[in-house]
């Protein structure tokens, strides 16, 4: 958690019954790279937790500028050390990181002007590999992705595909969402584009833009499962999963309300995740009281 009040990230561990076992302060900011914070990720990787956080300092002359910055901190909750994660003048930003299939890191992120999705990959020092970008050039691909590794040393990608504008001033575009699958050097492997049409009174015909917001898992066999929010003929605006083939072909799709009826309140599903007995776990949120 990151308190622009203290300046200062603090870790904090937590039992089965998410009670604070304990929590350490790791790193307090001088230089204002918290306070100008505009999101952070964070995950383990072997004995270490990494932490990426998205600052809007002109360090590098460019006025508005977000950058990353990488925390490595010890299994002690000490920092290993603090690194700026520049690519040129570009404005980029990374969301979270994930270990690679040879034991280095992965970054996803994006390009901050016209959106593209942005994968990096680092050694374990945060030095630079490489880095790709995919999606439409010169067309919003949207600020938001996710990546997971599939068992062939690949990893799956998913977010939006901006389709095509919705009016005339080509301001606002129509997205679908997008599911990509890349080598283990970030080479493009394959590419879909999945579509989810509706029709209303005021805005006429037009592809649901939520339908693109993507948490993603691969199981042991490859298997994709997706987990987001959507519209069905039957349940109207619900959460979903969605299952595909190792190969990115939609397998079925299954829609969730909070109430399981199809008239029932509203779910946005944004969190999927394996559990132990075999079956999979979804969280996201409802605008119901009640709920």
């Amino acid at each position: 958690v990151f308190s622009k009040t203290f300046k200062c990230a603090y870790i904090c561990d937590f039992d089965y019954n998410l009670n604070i076992i304990n929590s350490k302060s790791i790193y307090h900011s001088r230089d204002s790279s918290l306070i100008e914070a505009k999101t952070f990720g964070f995950n383990n990787i072997g004995d270490n937790l990494y932490i990426i956080n998205n600052t809007q300092l002109d360090t590098l002359g460019v006025a508005g500028l977000y950058h990353p910055i990488l925390y490595k901190v010890d299994s002690s909750k000490n920092l290993i050390y603090k690194k700026y994660m520049y690519i040129n003048n570009t404005k980029n930003q990374y969301y979270n990181i994930i270990k690679a299939y040879d034991g280095n890191l992965i970054a996803i992120g994006d390009i901050y002007s016209k959106p593209q999705w942005l994968v990096s990959k680092l050694d374990a020092a945060c030095n630079m590999i490489w880095h790709h970008t995919y999606g439409r050039n010169a067309w919003n691909n949207g600020h938001q992705l996710f990546i997971a590794p599939s068992p062939d040393s690949c990893y799956v990608m998913s977010g939006i595909y901006p389709v095509c504008y919705a009016d005339r001033y080509e301001y606002r575009t129509n997205d679908a969402g997008c599911i990509r699958k890349i080598d283990d050097n970030g080479n493009l492997l394959w590419e879909k584009v999945i579509k989810n049409y509706y029709s209303d009174y005021y805005n006429g015909p037009g592809i649901l833009d939520l339908d693109c917001s993507y948490d993603l898992y691969v199981d042991d066999e490859g298997y994709i499962y997706i987990a987001g929010q959507g519209t069905s003929l039957s349940t109207g605006m619900a959460g979903f999963l969605t299952k595909l083939t190792p190969e990115g072909d939609i397998m079925f799709r299954r829609y969730y309300t909070p109430d399981g009826s199809k008239n029932g309140p509203q779910l946005y599903l944004n969190s999927v995740k394996p559990t132990p007995d075999g079956g999979l776990i979804m969280g996201g949120y409802t605008y119901d009281s009640y709920y």
